[in-house]
């Protein structure tokens, strides 16, 4: 009698947690569809538990992946709005100290003690479990066919009753908590092979190129996370760009939009000739292309490797003749190493600089100097609650964004010299109940993930020198087309005053990089 009870309470926990795992679904169903959404997940769980109980060892360590795992995506799903996607995954996996260390509360740490305590009374349950292997085969089989039955006849119901539901995504074989773990981990394996092959693209310095006499210092300043429409230069109504607003040289493109909502991505449309509309490249870096004439290229990146996360990177940047990772408190502290660099290379420098900007935690990313905007406190927990205290947080590191950008510009003002900032991708600041960025991989439905900033400044020797380009960018500036990482790679070929075969024209904001 005792272990029958055990083993019921076994295969209850199971159905519990079909619900706990697969959260996403109450933001849309109601009544008789969370009933239907109650069997579909029971029927999978419950498989899942017979699966256990056929192989207990295995089933043993199954158990607290399950958990782990889910109550984890659980917990970012309430307090983030995160369901598990490719781009978290690669975010999760790739993550380095500063971003571990801005996730972690206390109740996240309560969350990882309840799931393993549920994963011991789980597995300890699973030793009461007795089954026939007659009974084990019929009960798989009903279940199994009642899942998939219940899954394609909602997706042919949805679709002929009302096929804009937003129901249908939950039926999606991604978004199903466990069948999610092998559809997401399937696609970063995939998308890993296909970051394996940017190592070996055609080198744009292979093609036929011509560099002017005048070399400049070129500049491309690769911010974090940063909204267009959070920058005072852009019309925000707070002052979030004092210093620039008082910067002379400056060419604002207003708002651009990124070529992805995460890093890792958004750097294959940076740094490539890949484009919203051809996303596989099929040029590599054009820092090859600089070294071919006789510049010094150098990286210097804030955003310290952890594990595998560099590796995508390194592809991209690894022809660079001087790479750098910095642990130093702020972006700041970049500006150490760059002063001696320029008075050095002030004839022909490629320099790329990967800020943190305002990356998360926002009120860990700046010092008490760029606290305009206050309050500032939340937690991780609280974000909703405290949304505008979050977004003051969230100001304040572009307030720090517009103190590194003026100094730099400072320490550039006497030489031949033109700097590119433009972010990797927007934030989602509780718009549509979410934070942060990864969510969904276009960006379409959370389009806040993809405004960005994008600007120029020059100097005056620059301007003097090359006259052709500033104007150029001027008039662009006025054209009022909306612009897209696409622009970026052809654009900063151009600058250097290089023209190159790898460059389009249509994508060059210049017009002076192509080579007849």
């Amino acid at each position: 009698m005792k272990e029958k009870i055990l083993s019921g309470l076994f295969f209850l926990v199971s159905v519990f947690c079909g619900f706990l795992y697969n959260p996403e679904v109450f933001r849309s169903a109601h009544g008789p569809q969370l009933i239907y959404f109650g069997f579909l997940y029971a029927c999978l769980f419950l498989f899942c538990s017979l699966l256990f109980a056929r192989w207990k060892k295995m089933g043993t360590v199954c158990i607290f992946l399950l958990h782990g795992i889910g109550l984890g995506l659980t917990y970012f799903y309430w307090v983030y709005g995160r369901i598990l996607t490719y781009d978290v995954l690669a975010a999760m996996l790739e993550a380095n100290v500063f971003e571990i260390k801005s996730f972690l509360s206390i109740p996240l740490v309560v969350t990882a003690i309840l799931a393993i305590v549920i994963s011991i009374v789980h597995a300890y349950l699973l030793r009461f479990v007795r089954i026939s292997n007659k009974r084990w085969i019929a009960s798989s089989l009903l279940l199994i066919s009642s899942f998939l039955i219940l899954k394609e006849g909602g997706k042919l119901y949805i679709d002929k009753t009302d096929p804009e539901s937003p129901l249908r995504m939950y039926l999606a074989t991604r978004n199903i908590v466990p069948l999610s773990f092998f559809s997401v981990f399937k696609t970063y394996w995939v998308e890993e092979e296909k970051s394996q092959r940017l190592a070996s693209l055609p080198s744009p310095a292979e093609l036929a190129s011509q560099c002017g006499a005048d070399k400049p210092i070129v500049v491309l300043v690769l911010g974090e996370s940063a909204r267009g429409d959070h920058f005072s230069v852009n019309g925000y109504g707070r002052k979030t760009n004092p210093q620039l607003e008082q910067v002379n040289h400056i060419i604002n493109l207003g708002i651009a939009r990124s070529f992805a909502v995460q890093t890792r991505n958004s750097l294959i449309g940076m740094l490539t000739n890949a484009t919203e509309e051809n996303r596989v490249p099929t040029m590599g870096s054009f820092i090859p292309l600089f070294n071919k004439h006789g510049f010094m290229t150098c990286f210097y990146s804030r955003q310290n490797k952890l594990g595998r996360s560099g590796h995508l990177t390194d592809a991209l940047i690894g022809s660079s003749k001087d790479i750098r990772y910095f642990s130093s408190p702020t972006d700041q502290d970049l500006l150490k190493e760059t002063e001696p660099l320029f008075k050095t290379y002030q004839h022909g420098l490629l320099l790329l600089l990967h800020t943190t900007g305002s990356h998360y935690d926002y009120r860990g990313n700046y010092t008490d100097t760029f606290k305009v905007f206050a309050p500032d406190e939340y937690t991780p927990e609280s974000m909703m609650e405290h949304r505008q205290n979050v977004i003051n947080a969230y100001d304040n590191t572009i307030v720090k964004t517009d103190d590194f950008l003026a100094k730099l510009y400072a320490q550039l003002k006497d030489y031949d010299a033109i700097v590119v900032y433009v972010s990797d991708h927007g934030q989602l600041l509780g718009e549509h109940g979410r934070f942060l960025h990864a969510i969904g991989g276009t960006g379409t439905e959370y389009p806040e993930q993809k405004n960005i900033p994008f600007f120029f400044w020059y100097s005056d020797l620059f301007a003097e020198k090359h006259g052709d380009i500033v104007a150029a960018l001027k008039q662009a500036s006025t054209s009022g087309k909306i612009f897209t990482h696409d622009y970026l790679y052809h654009t900063v070929i151009a600058l250097g005053g290089i023209r190159s075969k790898a460059v389009e024209p249509q994508l060059d904001i210049t017009g002076l990089g192509t080579l007849d």
